[in-house]
């Protein structure tokens, strides 16, 4: 499979890797318009090696990475029964473990297109947002331990296969989020006070090779969440990088994710 692009090394010529900076990791040196440049090594790598969860959900039909939902300092799971429609809240450890389940929701069976949101209500607490069958899009506010607050509409019906929670996408200070339309994405900028704008628009960007599609923040440390896709064909993990009118080119993160069937 192909890794990267790596922007950095166009039209250098001449390179070689060593630890040049102390970092003890391999930098890079180089030659690029007569002069003798160093590009450092951050470090940081793609996806480590898996870590066994001790969870076994066999009647769970949707998982969802809410972030540090009970302010402990960890991120925590909410995960949905898809016998009985119960939210129930996994509170993580820190270390890629989970705790003992805690119902904080009821009715959500037929609740589409629901998601992890961030906190969309401005009192610190991660949110959650769904369309019930029939109706608008609700905004289910977060309340850490004591479950969910009551739910307000926050849009109008919208038709989509998934949600995506990005976070701050436009840097206006809203969470926003993006929802799958087949192979498009759309983008539908927050109002502040937990709502959406009726401003939504398409983004550049053909999704018909993935299955997967998932909001998860600021991967590359750009000014843009990004989104990381599963290519059907092969289970590889690539990241798409959130740009200004949609995504950069892809880049690769691991291997071996075909045999996945939940994913947040």
């Amino acid at each position: 499979h192909a890794i990267g692009p790596f922007n950095r090394f166009r039209n250098l010529a001449g390179f070689s890797a060593a630890e040049i900076t102390g970092s003890g990791v391999a930098d890079v040196v180089g030659i690029r318009n007569g002069r003798l440049q160093v590009l450092t090594n951050s470090g940081a790598f793609n996806v480590g090696r898996p870590i066994d969860s001790g969870l076994s959900l066999p009647d769970v039909n949707l998982l969802l990475n809410v972030g540090d939902w009970d302010r402990d300092g960890f991120g925590d799971l909410v995960v949905r029964n898809r016998l009985t429609g119960v939210l129930w809240l996994r509170r993580g450890d820190g270390t890629g473990h989970f705790g003992k389940r805690i119902k904080i929701g009821t009715g959500f069976g037929s609740v589409q297109l629901l998601a992890a949101v961030g906190d969309t209500t401005g009192d610190g607490f991660p949110d959650l947002m769904g369309q019930p069958r029939g109706g608008g899009m609700r905004i289910y506010p977060g309340a850490g331990l004591s479950g969910l607050k009551p739910s307000y509409v926050a849009y109008g019906p919208i038709k989509a296969g998934r949600q995506l929670g990005v976070g701050r996408w436009d840097g206006d200070g809203a969470p926003d989020s993006l929802f799958r339309v087949g192979p498009a994405m759309k983008f539908y900028p927050g109002n502040g006070p937990g709502g959406l704008v009726n401003a939504a628009r398409t983004l550049s960007v053909d999704l018909a090779p993935y299955d997967w599609t998932i909001g998860d923040g600021l991967v590359n440390g750009g000014p843009r969440p990004d989104v990381i896709v599963r290519e059907k064909t092969t289970g590889y993990l690539w990241l798409l990088r959130g740009t200004a009118n949609g995504f950069a080119e892809r880049r690769f993160l691991g291997e071996g994710f075909a045999g996945y069937d939940l994913v947040g």
